[in-house]
């Protein structure tokens, strides 16, 4: 096996020291130094086995291990899944359980693993809901005063959710957000409107600093909200 190193030798006939080229020295001692060549390749080859280097073809391999579930760069692809596909381009939960999503997926990076439907609605949301809903806190917490826009909407299927959303100013800007939209089963009846309208008032710690209170004219929603008091409206 050729090598990059120099060496010598020292001619035992003329005293004379020969420098060979390193490429050249396994064919010069081959040729010239059978005994010594065959303890150097044996040498050598040990070497090499030894360095347990893995092959060419198993890096590049589409194949092998998995990520871990905490692993750093797992939960980056995770993550970017949730909040740009099913977050902001709306697709369905259950693109994650789809067989083309996941051998695209394997494309893009073969490391990944697969996560599954069930643990989006079991885990990653609940979580996520969860830090939202804290990072609202502590903005309602700097709001002095806020204005609740409040609205009952159903989708294509007929299910109702109940929307909140806040207004308010903070550091001299305008801020909007929502602070809930959950699913209405049932009838609206007002009860169940003014019951859901406190939950979310107490969740934030509102209740002094609401200053106006916008909702349509149905009567479910003059029912639930008609003994509120506000400043200015006494």
């Amino acid at each position: 096996m050729a090598t990059n190193s120099v060496v010598s030798e020292s001619n035992a006939d003329s005293n004379i020291i020969i420098i060979h080229d390193g490429a050249q020295y396994p064919s010069h001692l081959k040729n010239k130094h059978q005994s010594l060549f065959e303890e150097w390749k044996s040498n050598d080859d040990h070497s090499i086995k030894s360095t347990n280097q893995p092959k060419i073809n198993s890096v590049f391999s589409s194949g092998g291990e998995k990520y871990a579930t905490n692993n750093k760069r797992q939960k980056q692809l995770t993550n970017s899944i949730i909040q740009n596909l099913i977050i902001n381009v709306g697709l369905s939960l259950s693109i994650v359980d789809h067989t083309s999503f996941n051998d695209f997926m394997n494309d893009v990076y073969s490391k990944y693993k697969p996560i599954h439907k069930r643990d989006l609605t079991r885990s990653f949301l609940p979580a996520l809901h969860k830090k939202c809903t804290s990072k609202l806190q502590e903005i309602c917490a700097e709001a002095k005063n806020v204005s609740l826009t409040l609205d009952i909407w159903c989708d294509r299927r007929m299910r109702s959710y109940f929307g909140v959303t806040l207004h308010t100013i903070i550091d001299d800007k305008y801020k909007t957000f929502l602070l809930s939209f959950e699913r209405l089963e049932g009838k609206h009846a007002s009860d169940k409107l003014a019951t859901e309208f406190d939950r979310i008032i107490q969740l934030y710690n509102l209740k002094d600093k609401i200053v106006r209170l916008i909702t349509d004219n149905a009567s479910n929603n003059l029912a639930a909200f008609d003994n509120i008091i506000l400043p200015g409206f006494d």
